[in-house]
């Protein structure tokens, strides 16, 4: 089936125990017209049976569950040929780390809010190929780029600066670019909208213990989200293996890490291979 605007639609699994939080689940999945189709697991022995029985392109699944946990159906579903991503719906935040460790594509806390269900679809669309990115028109080119990063990434946040203008982009960082006589808020505001991609660069550290955004993505994460559709394009970078803070979870990111990560970002960027 597709939908309305001709793209592949979503078959949908939702699971969980408690049938109050399953039609909850089930109402915010269709909500989304990108979901043609959601089908119903009360416990991992019957979602397993629609797993084997038809194609399913994600599992929305509880983290408790009975005969197996969340966690242990997603190992399961993983070994499977095809496997379909995971997304963990769940009301503890601190499963989010342990759910990125068996490899969910997302976690979304309860009661799931279809808002924030239409981000995870995002991020399915972006594992199918379809990636937030194709929305939004981008300019031919390399355009101004913003950095941000968290309080402990600054050093390889101006290593990442420096072979970006190694490769000919515009860059702006606050360590390097800010005028220390002014204050600096505004001067981010300034510089996100003269910019064409914030890039979030994402480390350990990048949530407080509280479980906000630090301060430094913060202010230009909210200056990109205020700007029109298409003016400022926002691409989380994981310096590390962790999880992607929640506020950072509509984006498909890219992880500069791996062997081919800074590859993926220029391309994300449209940065010409030199040659």
């Amino acid at each position: 089936m597709s939908t309305e605007d001709g793209l592949p639609g979503l078959v949908a699994l939702a699971v969980d125990q408690d049938g109050v939080s399953l039609e909850v689940l089930v109402s915010g999945l269709e909500a989304d017209s990108r979901i043609v189709r959601v089908l119903r697991a009360r416990g991992t022995a019957e979602a397993l049976t629609h797993l084997q029985s038809e194609p399913i392109d994600v599992v929305f699944t509880d983290t408790a569950l009975p005969e197996l946990s969340g966690m242990q159906l997603a190992q399961v579903v993983d070994a499977m040929a095809a496997a379909p991503p995971i997304v963990f719906v769940t009301e503890q935040e601190d499963q989010a780390v342990a759910a990125y460790e068996v490899g969910a594509l997302d976690y979304v806390l309860k009661p799931a809010q279809p808002a924030r269900l239409a981000r995870s679809v995002d991020r399915v669309q972006a594992e199918r190929g379809l990636r937030y990115i194709d929305r939004t028109p981008i300019e031919a080119g390399p355009a101004q780029v913003f950095l941000c990063h968290s309080a402990d990434a600054e050093e390889p946040v101006r290593r990442l600066r420096d072979r970006l203008v190694a490769d000919g982009v515009r860059c702006w960082l606050a360590a390097v670019d800010a005028d220390p006589d002014r204050d600096l808020a505004p001067q981010v505001v300034a510089a996100v909208q003269r910019s064409r991609y914030v890039l979030a660069c994402v480390s350990h550290r990048s949530v407080t213990d509280r479980g906000y955004l630090d301060e430094g993505l913060r202010t230009a994460v909210e200056a990109a989200d205020a700007q029109p559709e298409g003016a400022t394009f926002l691409v989380p970078v994981r310096l590390a293996p962790c999880p992607i803070p929640q506020r950072l979870a509509r984006w498909h990111w890219v992880d500069l890490f791996t062997d081919f990560g800074y590859d993926r970002l220029r391309s994300a960027l449209r940065i010409p291979r030199s040659g």
